[in-house]
């Protein structure tokens, strides 16, 4: 069966069997058409054919393959679903005999299968069983590159409009491979897209059940596009020069009317009292805002600020990894200094070749290495001569992966040690999901914890210093988020962020592990260590995504939750396995504070401002 020839044979049947204006009959068929066409598209990037790299062929190489039925089920709103389903069967079997020139199926047959897949609508009560087998597939259900939902979602938009085109103006102005993704048409009779926009547009704690739960936020910033993942990447850099911090925020699936997942970064100013407190719409009151220019480009996924060409001025870069995977760097211009191209998906600036000025540093965990998704980190030190695009290959430092599919690159952090950077590499599939990598810029001992099957160790890393029995201590802590905790029983995913004491002339030696306390909560899929407090010492924010209010995941439960620990811990309690309360683990029991999304279903939190 060759999709794409029965696809042509549907499109012409229409134009041919129901002349304009279309009954009922007629625009139920055409529905149905463009449910055909999306699954082409999740037959080529879903399911790899024709490929390579797509998202079933990457779960089975990185850890194993389980239903994406289940998931799609119990992450996403199906309620626009009908009881009763329309099937265009005397349709569709004039379609297939149309194809195949004889009757090869029978109405009776299409009207069974048909029945076999509404029931799918019973998936979500199997999510715990598949999740527990393929964190891949929970974390990267959305995101992956090639074949995840936001990439579907933009080509079955691109293919939907060419559908349209050839519903009004046949297919002989247009070119039908069979991979459906490359499908092309003479569009010159289509209305014209508006412009993407390509400048920067310059304008001058309520209590819950518990005594240390935060349910309410201050205030929030929001956009009117919908699934523009504002907050995926953040960063404070004080780019106006007045003395104070600013907050740069990325909307890497932001979308405008023919252009779909370009991305946006929004700046907004922050004053002496602070970021400001009110209810903005940062589409019309953010103080500056860059718009990407590349369809699923997915501009504002990652985000560093650094004086890259050594002029006194900070300049922004901001990754755009997926289509084009390219890195921007803004100066005082609205439009990019220097693009870097096959990168973008973390950024980082510390300074790699000791001159005191922070670099650029680039992971792309997707990048080829030499294999197949091995990872590559470059880096690209700060010189006043830098302009135009550069490629990877032209950086002044890099590394690769060391097998297929281990994301080296996936997460970054630097800290000093003996007036040099370290510079730590997150690879959190590697070896089939059983480790990760420290990588020394210099002679530094290579640094591998003790890890266990799918953990996915070093997915994130923090540092900074706490106090502990009235002594101060500098911690690195590493994220582990699909780690098995121990209760009475496994809880699967549950997730750990393990504490490390930082010396400067010896290996980082363990101090303690943080665990989550429900299934699939994620627990310390991001980490962060900052000083809210201003006493000098840092705060412990371990955040877990995808927990819930019991210990059985149920539809539409997820709320995350954000845990923040004091870091003068004049008791060691959140530092040991002992808890106040008689269940263990016990992570909200030593939490000064716990931040609760208000709305469920929210993955809280996605990303922090670099330390």
């Amino acid at each position: 069966l060759n999709p794409i020839g029965l696809f042509w044979i549907h499109i012409n049947y229409i134009r041919e069997v129901y002349p304009r204006p279309w009954d009922k009959s007629a625009q139920k068929l055409v529905a149905f058409l463009f449910g055909i066409a999306s699954h082409m598209v999740s037959d080529v990037s879903w399911h790899s054919l024709n490929i390579d790299q797509g998202f079933l062929k990457a779960m089975g190489e990185v850890c194993i393959y389980k239903s994406g039925d289940v998931l799609s089920r119990y992450e996403l709103n199906f309620d626009y679903l009908e009881a009763e389903w329309y099937i265009p069967v005397k349709d569709l079997f004039n379609i297939y005999k149309l194809y195949y020139g004889k009757t090869i199926i029978e109405e009776s047959t299409i009207t069974h299968f048909e029945c076999i897949l509404f029931c799918f609508k019973l998936y979500p009560t199997l999510h715990s069983t598949y999740a527990s087998k393929s964190p891949f597939l929970v974390e990267r259900f959305q995101e992956y590159f090639l074949g995840g939902i936001d990439d579907m979602a933009y080509w079955s938009t691109n293919i939907f409009q060419l559908t349209s085109f050839m519903l009004d103006n046949g297919t002989s102005e247009c070119y039908l491979p069979e991979n459906p993704i490359f499908i092309q048409c003479n569009t010159e009779r289509r209305e014209k897209n508006i412009n993407a926009m390509d400048a920067m547009n310059m304008k001058g704690i309520f209590a819950g059940q518990y005594p240390n739960h935060i349910t309410s936020p201050s205030t929030s910033y929001f956009v009117s596009s919908p699934y523009a993942r504002l907050g995926w990447a953040m960063t404070t850099a004080d780019l106006n020069g007045d003395g104070h911090d600013d907050l740069v925020v990325g909307a890497p699936g932001y979308s405008t009317l023919g252009h779909v997942q370009i991305g946006r970064v929004y700046i907004v100013y922050g004053t002496e009292s602070g970021l400001p407190l009110a209810e903005i719409d940062l589409d019309k009151h953010a103080n500056g805002l860059l718009e990407g220019f590349e369809n699923s480009g997915r501009f504002g996924s990652s985000l560093a600020v650094l004086d890259f060409n050594l002029d006194g001025h900070l300049d922004l870069a901001v990754g755009a990894p997926s289509v084009g995977s390219q890195v921007h760097v803004f100066g005082n211009s609205p439009s990019p200094a220097f693009t870097y191209c096959n990168l973008g998906w973390t950024l980082l600036a510390a300074d790699m070749n000791k001159d005191r000025k922070k670099d650029l540093v680039i992971g792309a965990p997707y990048a080829p290495g030499g294999g197949k998704q091995r990872g590559l980190v470059a880096a690209f030190f700060s010189c006043s001569s830098r302009k135009g695009s550069l490629s990877a290959e032209e950086s002044d430092w890099s590394v690769s992966g060391e097998h297929d599919y281990a994301w080296f690159g996936y997460s970054l952090h630097t800290y000093a040690v003996r007036n040099h950077t370290l510079l730590l590499v997150g690879s959190p599939t590697w070896s089939t999901c059983k480790s990760f990598i420290l990588f020394g810029v210099l002679s530094i001992p290579l640094v591998t914890p003790p890890s266990f099957e799918q953990s996915k160790l070093g997915s994130s890393f923090a540092s900074g210093v706490i106090s502990l029995n009235k002594r101060r201590k500098r911690i690195l802590l590493i994220g582990t988020p699909t780690k098995i905790a121990i209760l009475s029983r496994q809880l699967h995913h549950a997730g750990t962020a393990s504490v490390y004491e930082l010396k400067s002339r010896s290996a980082p030696s363990p101090l303690s592990t943080l665990s989550g306390d429900r299934a699939y909560a994620r627990f310390g899929a991001k980490i962060h260590l900052d000083d809210l407090d201003k006493d000098g010492l840092d705060e412990i924010i371990v955040t877990s995504p995808l927990r819930n209010d019991g210990t059985l995941t149920m539809l539409g439960a997820e709320a995350g939750r954000v845990y923040i620990y004091n870091g003068n811990a004049r008791t060691p309690g959140y530092l040991t396995e002992n808890c106040k309360s008689w269940v263990s683990p016990c992570p909200e029991d030593w939490a000064q504070y716990v931040l609760i999304s208000p709305e469920v279903s929210v993955k809280h939190i996605s990303s922090f401002p670099p330390e």
